[in-house]
């Protein structure tokens, strides 16, 4: 025999939230939310901020629309001379990819760039000396 489900119209409204209280409890307790976030911040240097906080919600994904951003690491995860990170460096500057909390220098923000992917620092490097080549570009399409 199937149980019945009777409708108590009449009943005080605090039985029906003390009813879904219940419910919810019994399926807060089982679940649990798994994140998968494949950036290791282990590799960060502690006093190193974070340097995602420094790209706008969009170009990280916020919103439902592409990570650009995961992106953006993978591909950096590639063999490139210092010259060209310092070209990468510049592109992403000059982007508008970046929200208003980045550095207010380009060598503020070479720096953190370089110590964020643990590349090699050269930190009197000029902007104008290494403007990103045409094929850094295309390479890296999504920073504009």
């Amino acid at each position: 025999m199937k149980p019945t489900i009777t409708n108590n119209f009449n009943a005080p409204i605090g039985q029906y939230i003390a009813h879904v209280d219940k419910i919810e409890a019994h399926f807060d307790k089982d679940m649990t939310m798994h994140i998968n976030n494949d950036f290791n911040d282990s590799t960060l240097d502690k006093d190193t901020p974070k340097i995602d906080e420094f790209f706008k919600g969009p170009f990280r994904g916020f919103g439902g629309g592409t990570d650009y951003f995961s992106m953006l690491k993978k591909e950096l995860q590639n063999d490139y001379s210092d010259t060209d990170i310092c070209r990468i460096a510049v592109l992403i500057y000059q982007s508008h990819v970046l929200n208003n909390r980045r550095p207010h220098t380009f060598k503020e923000w070479y720096t953190t760039f370089t110590q964020a992917f643990q590349f090699p620092c050269n930190p009197n490097r000029e902007p104008r000396h290494y403007q990103p080549s045409d094929e850094l570009r295309q390479k890296f399409y999504y920073i504009t």
